[in-house]
């Protein structure tokens, strides 16, 4: 019997240029991420404990878009 510890965690982005109206995505990358909402500029959910864990956000403008990963250890 395996036990998965997770903590709760707030993310937050920002873009600047290109055409406003932005629209955010956030994707779980590793390990197990689990977001509540993912729509906007503020993301929230929960991660697996003592590990580092990455997620991606994706900001779209007109025709653009851009994207970074973001790793951080959940605690």
């Amino acid at each position: 019997m395996w036990l998965v510890l997770r903590c709760d965690f707030d993310c937050t982005a920002s873009a600047t240029g290109g055409t406003s109206g932005y629209h955010y995505t956030w994707q779980p990358l590793i390990p197990i991420t689990v977001f509540y909402d993912d729509q906007g500029p503020s993301s929230s959910g929960h991660c697996s404990a003592y590990v580092d864990n990455v997620v991606r956000v994706t900001v779209a403008s007109g025709t653009e878009t851009a994207s970074t990963d973001i790793r951080f250890p959940c605690f």
